[in-house]
C-alpha cells in the first residue's frame, strides 16, 4: 500500500493586516481629534482660575502695603513681600502660570499709588491667539476685559 502525504499550503499568519492597522490608526485619530480640543480648554480655564486666585493674593497684599505703608504697591514690591516667589519679574510685569500682571500705569509714582491701583492680567486663550485680560482695582472688583 502507498501512502501519500499532502502537505497544507496554509500557514497560519501572524501580525495585522492592513486593513486592520488602518482601522486603528483612524480610530485613534477620531479619539485625539475629539479629546485635543477638550485638553487645551481644560488648560486654558486652569490657567484663567490660577489668574483669578493670583489677583485675589495680590489684593491681600496690596491692602498690607497700604495698612503700612499708607500707599499701594508696585508688582516688584509685591515679588519682595513674597521673598521673590510669587512670579517673575521683568522691568514691572511679574510672571506666573502663564499670566503677566502688570500695574497701569507700568512704572505709577507714590503719589499715584496713594489713593488707587490698576492691575492688568494678561493671558492666552483656550484657542492660544485670543488673549484674556482681566483688571483689579482697588475696590477689590476683579473684571474680565477680554474675551
Amino acid at each position: 500500500m502507498l501512502k501519500v502525504e499532502v502537505m497544507s499550503q496554509h500557514t497560519q499568519q501572524r501580525g495585522f493586516s492592513l486593513i486592520e492597522l488602518l482601522l486603528v490608526i483612524g480610530i485613534i485619530g477620531i479619539v485625539a481629534a475629539v479629546a485635543v480640543p477638550s485638553l487645551l480648554g481644560a488648560r486654558a480655564a486652569a490657567r484663567q482660575g490660577a489668574a483669578l486666585a493670583n489677583l485675589q493674593t495680590i489684593l491681600k497684599m496690596e491692602y498690607g502695603l497700604k495698612v503700612s505703608s499708607g500707599r499701594f504697591a508696585r508688582m516688584s514690591e509685591i515679588n519682595q513681600q513674597t521673598g521673590g516667589t510669587f512670579g517673575q519679574l521683568n522691568v514691572e510685569t511679574l510672571s506666573r502660570q502663564g499670566y503677566a500682571f502688570t500695574t497701569i500705569p507700568a512704572s505709577p509714582t507714590d503719589a499715584e499709588l496713594r489713593d488707587n491701583f490698576r492691575i492688568a492680567a494678561t493671558g492666552p486663550g483656550p484657542d492660544g491667539v485670543t488673549p484674556y485680560i482681566f483688571l483689579l482695582d482697588e475696590s477689590g472688583v476683579i473684571s474680565q476685559l477680554s474675551p
